[in-house]
Protein backbone atom coordinates (compact mmCIF):
# COMPACT_ATOMS: atom_id res chain seq x y z
CA UNK A 1 0.00 0.00 0.00
CA UNK A 2 2.67 2.27 0.17
CA UNK A 3 3.06 2.44 -3.43
CA UNK A 4 -0.06 4.43 -3.33
CA UNK A 5 1.80 7.30 -1.91
CA UNK A 6 3.99 7.65 -4.92
CA UNK A 7 1.30 7.17 -7.56
CA UNK A 8 0.18 10.33 -10.19
CA UNK A 9 -3.57 10.75 -10.28
CA UNK A 10 -3.84 9.47 -13.37
CA UNK A 11 -2.05 6.43 -12.04
CA UNK A 12 -4.18 5.67 -9.07
CA UNK A 13 -7.26 6.74 -11.27
CA UNK A 14 -6.60 3.87 -13.86
CA UNK A 15 -5.85 1.22 -11.75
CA UNK A 16 -9.47 2.13 -9.56
CA UNK A 17 -10.76 1.48 -13.26
CA UNK A 18 -9.18 -2.10 -13.63
CA UNK A 19 -10.22 -2.99 -9.71
CA UNK A 20 -13.29 -2.11 -10.98
CA UNK A 21 -13.27 -3.89 -14.16
CA UNK A 22 -12.10 -7.02 -12.14
CA UNK A 23 -14.58 -6.84 -9.38
CA UNK A 24 -17.52 -6.25 -12.06
CA UNK A 25 -16.01 -9.38 -14.28
CA UNK A 26 -16.85 -11.79 -11.60
CA UNK A 27 -15.27 -14.73 -10.58
CA UNK A 28 -13.45 -13.74 -7.71
CA UNK A 29 -12.77 -15.26 -4.44
CA UNK A 30 -14.14 -13.14 -1.17
CA UNK A 31 -10.36 -13.12 0.26
CA UNK A 32 -9.14 -11.67 -3.43
CA UNK A 33 -11.84 -9.02 -3.58
CA UNK A 34 -11.15 -8.00 0.29
CA UNK A 35 -7.62 -7.76 -1.03
CA UNK A 36 -8.87 -5.12 -3.94
CA UNK A 37 -10.91 -3.73 -1.68
CA UNK A 38 -7.99 -2.70 0.65
CA UNK A 39 -5.94 -1.64 -2.40
CA UNK A 40 -8.76 0.27 -3.59
CA UNK A 41 -9.09 2.42 -0.29
CA UNK A 42 -5.48 3.72 -0.27
CA UNK A 43 -6.12 4.50 -4.31
CA UNK A 44 -9.27 6.40 -3.17
CA UNK A 45 -7.36 8.21 -0.10
CA UNK A 46 -4.04 9.21 -2.95
CA UNK A 47 -6.94 10.68 -5.52
CA UNK A 48 -8.45 12.65 -2.69
CA UNK A 49 -5.17 13.84 -1.07
CA UNK A 50 -4.06 15.17 -4.78
CA UNK A 51 -7.52 16.67 -5.69
CA UNK A 52 -7.46 18.42 -2.16
CA UNK A 53 -3.69 19.59 -2.61
CA UNK A 54 -4.49 21.09 -6.43
CA UNK A 55 -7.80 22.47 -4.28
CA UNK A 56 -6.12 24.25 -1.79
CA UNK A 57 -3.09 25.62 -4.17
CA UNK A 58 -5.43 26.74 -6.55
CA UNK A 59 -7.64 28.62 -3.61
CA UNK A 60 -4.23 30.23 -2.61
CA UNK A 61 -3.34 31.41 -6.15
CA UNK A 62 -6.49 33.09 -6.62
CA UNK A 63 -6.30 35.00 -3.64
CA UNK A 64 -2.44 36.10 -4.76
CA UNK A 65 -3.84 37.20 -7.99
CA UNK A 66 -6.42 39.32 -6.33
CA UNK A 67 -4.08 40.67 -3.74
CA UNK A 68 -1.50 41.68 -6.70
CA UNK A 69 -4.95 43.16 -8.61
CA UNK A 70 -5.72 45.01 -6.01
CA UNK A 71 -2.09 46.41 -4.96
CA UNK A 72 -1.87 46.91 -9.11
CA UNK A 73 -5.12 49.21 -8.57
CA UNK A 74 -3.71 51.37 -5.75
CA UNK A 75 -0.48 52.46 -6.96
CA UNK A 76 -2.77 53.63 -10.38
CA UNK A 77 -4.53 56.07 -8.20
Amino acid sequence: MERQKELTYDEAYSRLQQIAAEVNGGALSVDRINTMLDEADALVLRCRTLLYGLEERVAKSVESWKAMDANRDVSNE
